[in-house]
């Protein structure tokens, strides 16, 4: 009996990895939704002069709180799809002025387009603006941000003083809608939701391909003693023949060697037995001198 070849003796333990590596990703690739991930995708900071650096807000914006049917639909439809995050900063001053970003995630590219047309027809509502003393003041793009559309605003009667900016875009499966407001607001206006619009584009740009909103839920500590036990496993399962082997071959030696101490054994005594009985057996030529003497 011998050892299988070299490429054999690793078929056992390349056979094991492949099953670890199927049970590892059948049992350890859990994953759960968590809308916080969406805050990737909202700038960390405006990059305005006159709006302080640190958020006043950050917060989840559940499909409950929109009116924009895309949204609901698609929470209903693909919740771990579907998500959305807000920040705000406010004036360095304290006016009261404030510049926004709302980003909302969505299954599909052609969800966003249609939210890109149904938020820009809510912000333009004329009715919806009427009732609240507002009017349109201009409509604009954003240079380098592809898609933009922005809309500034005045207010009328007793919000004369207000005066802001919103702009809406889409990258991908996401659509930010930025906001700077008020009239005492250092860098309120076009001015200064175009420069937000522009940063909030190049980090849409970068992170919006692949985003997800789900993470796995492996825990580290798991996965390597999973590996930890699989591997000893593999290392068992190329060690263990060779002893197997080594075991029998000896085994088998000692019954050869048991065997041939046998038969030798049995050989002495035959020859000790034949030579005690042999000098005692009288010959033929002795009886026959007996016989011929007698009377």
């Amino acid at each position: 009996m011998s050892l299988p070849p070299h490429g054999g003796r690793l078929v056992a333990p390349g056979l094991v990895l492949v099953l670890a590596a199927v049970g590892y990703w059948s049992v350890f690739q859990g994953s759960r939704y968590d809308a916080k991930l969406a805050s990737a995708l909202v700038i960390q900071h405006p990059g305005v002069a006159g709006f302080k650096p640190t958020p006043s807000s950050s917060q989840v914006v559940t499909a409950k709180e929109t009116n924009w049917s895309v949204v609901r639909n698609a929470a209903t439809a693909r919740p771990e799809q579907t998500g959305a995050y807000s920040r705000t900063w406010g004036a360095t001053k304290g006016s009261g002025s404030s510049v926004s970003v709302l980003v909302e995630v969505l299954p599909t590219a052609s969800d966003a387009r249609l939210l890109r047309k149904q938020v820009l027809a809510d912000y333009s509502n004329a009715k919806t603006l009427k009732t609240d003393g507002i009017s349109i003041v201009s409509r604009f793009p954003v240079t380098a941000v592809p898609g933009s559309k922005g809309i500034s605003f005045q207010g009328s009667g007793s919000n004369s003083a207000d005066k802001g900016s919103t702009v809406v875009f889409d990258v991908g499966r996401t659509v930010a809608v930025v906001t700077a407001g008020t009239s005492t607001a250092p860098g309120s206006g076009d001015a200064g939701v175009r420069s937000v619009t522009r940063a909030e584009d190049s980090l849409l740009q970068d992170r919006e391909p692949g985003f997800s909103m789900t993470e796995a839920t492996r825990s580290l500590s798991a996965s390597m003693l999973y590996w930890l036990i699989a591997l000893v496993v593999a290392a068992l399962a190329l060690v263990v023949p060779g002893i197997v082997h080594r075991v029998r071959e000896r085994r088998r030696a000692r019954e050869i060697a048991q065997m041939r101490s046998g038969h030798q054994g049995r050989g002495s005594k035959v020859l000790r037995r034949q030579k005690v009985t042999l000098p005692t057996q009288p010959s033929r030529r002795t009886r026959s001198a007996r016989i011929s003497s007698r009377p």
